[in-house]
């Protein structure tokens, strides 16, 4: 028997201890370096040397990928190769609350005079438009507003009134600018001209003349000091009157069209609306932040999505089934989810919401999705000890070369829609038999286990294993 002969495999080697100085010396001996072992293994270079020293011992773990390298052929001469499952997860698009939502709505609306909705191509982003133009619809009939015209429409109003406003402001202060600066222009050339001696008394008296003069000959160009009668001033006050209806402020003025009973304070107001346009205008927009909220709060309290809880979502999607018969089945999961929430959808602000309940939504709507389903092939070394049918379950067990065994079960999965193979780890003569229990009771098998346990216990028996139950007399 050569030296690689004496290499323990991996199979074999797993609940002991090899000899890593041995192995490390074969390995040499096909020309690989201490170096190139570390990087096989994963391990530093000085790391591996106190291994070849004997200093050290290394785990299974890290020998494996160098036994591997060493042992291209695995031992024995019974092998069998099998699919087998390995973990599998739920496949959820973006929008998978909006479709098992869309999914209750139809089934819901079928019963109702108006038949199916939504109709054709239509998704969640036209139900969610119609619901939506819907609430903000019946809210606006309880608005104790007596105006149709909504607050953005009257602060806007406000806003162009006061714009117009101080445009033409800035346009009659230019004017008159302009003029005071023509007046005494012209009235300094005059008095140039006149280039004659008069004293201080004089020279008053022909300013305030000659002003008189030219104020006549300038004033037509001058836009009159009763701004009242221009229409910026009358829009800004028709806009302020008209936003007096939607706030708690007082008028601006009592009765607009009779100055000569108007007192001092509303005459201070007719001369500069503006101020009491800006007062306005905060109220007015405080009272927008408020109704703003208050829509707000309605839509959220009718929001057709995110009313999940986001823990539990989080648990679902990254949780792996290893075992599609021990996964949570999805009532419960839709109960963690959802809690029993119910969601009014409305079509119209004339009918009645549809009452769809968010857990029976997707309990239902998931038993049509997909999953991620990962196999891979798994190559068993040793013979076959025992193949049985058990309805529609096929049981297979291997004996390994580490005197372990291996169990093999395949079953069609109602979970996936397919049918898969489980693997078992390596087990003992005991596992075996307890494994063996633990499929049926998870299978839910109606035939008695009994008789293939027996038949089970009596191969292992005869192939010379210990057996629970069972006394060995040597």
């Amino acid at each position: 028997m050569n030296d690689r002969n004496k290499i323990l495999f991996p199979e074999q080697v797993s609940n002991k201890h090899p000899n890593s100085k041995e192995i490390i010396e074969l390995a040499e001996s096909d020309g690989i370096t201490l170096t190139e072992i570390g990087n096989i293994m994963g391990h530093s270079q000085p790391y591996i040397s106190q291994l070849k020293s004997g200093k050290g011992k290394a785990k299974v773990s890290d020998l494996e990928p160098l036994i591997y390298r060493l042992s291209a052929k695995l031992p024995g001469q019974s092998f069998c190769t099998y699919k087998v499952f390995k973990e599998a997860s739920p496949q959820f698009e973006g929008d998978w609350e909006e479709q098992s939502l869309l999914a209750a709505l139809k089934t819901e609306s079928e019963k109702s005079e108006l038949g199916r909705y939504p109709t054709g191509d239509d998704g969640f982003d036209f139900v969610l438009k119609e619901h939506l133009k819907s609430i903000d619809s019946m809210e606006s009939k309880k608005n104790i507003f007596r105006s149709r015209a909504s607050i953005e429409d009257i602060i806007n109003q406000v806003e162009e009134a006061l714009d117009s406003y101080f445009a033409e402001e800035n346009a009659l202060n230019k004017k008159n600018k302009e003029f005071e600066a023509n007046l005494e222009k012209s009235v300094l050339e005059v008095l140039e001209r006149m280039n004659h001696r008069y004293d201080e008394r004089d020279q008053i008296t022909i300013e305030e003349r000659l002003n008189l003069v030219f104020e006549r000959a300038y004033l037509p160009s001058v836009p009159p000091a009763n701004m009242d009668v221009y229409y910026s001033k009358k829009t800004l006050i028709e806009a302020c009157e008209n936003a007096f209806h939607h706030l708690t402020l007082p008028n601006l003025t009592r009765n607009l069209s009779k100055f000569e009973n108007t007192d001092e304070a509303d005459l201070n107001l007719l001369n500069a609306p503006d101020k009491h346009a800006k007062r306005i205008l905060e109220k007015l927009k405080e009272k927008q932040i408020i109704i703003n909220e208050e829509k707000a709060d309605t839509r959220n309290k009718y929001r057709l999505n995110k009313r999940f809880d986001k823990k539990s979502w989080k648990k679902i999607t990254e949780s792996k089934i290893e075992d599609p018969r021990l996964a949570l089945p999805w009532n419960e999961l839709s109960t963690q989810l959802f809690g029993g929430t119910v969601c009014e959808v409305y079509r119209s602000s004339q009918n009645s919401a549809y009452e769809i309940n968010l857990t029976d939504a997707f309990k239902t709507w998931s038993n049509d999705i997909n999953y991620q389903i990962n196999e891979e092939e798994v190559q068993i070394c040793g013979p076959v000890l025992l193949t049985t049918q058990i309805e529609k379950s096929k049981i297979i067990i291997h004996e390994l070369h580490t005197n372990k065994f291996i169990l093999i079960h395949t079953l069609m999965s109602e979970k996936f829609n397919k049918e898969i193979t489980l693997l078992s780890k390596p087990l003992e003569t005991t596992e075996l038999l307890e494994q063996l229990n633990l499929e049926s009771e998870l299978s839910g098998w109606s035939e008695d286990i009994t008789p293939i346990i027996d038949e089970l216990r009596n191969t292992l028996t005869l192939k010379g294993y210990r057996v629970p139950g069972v006394r060995s007399i040597y």
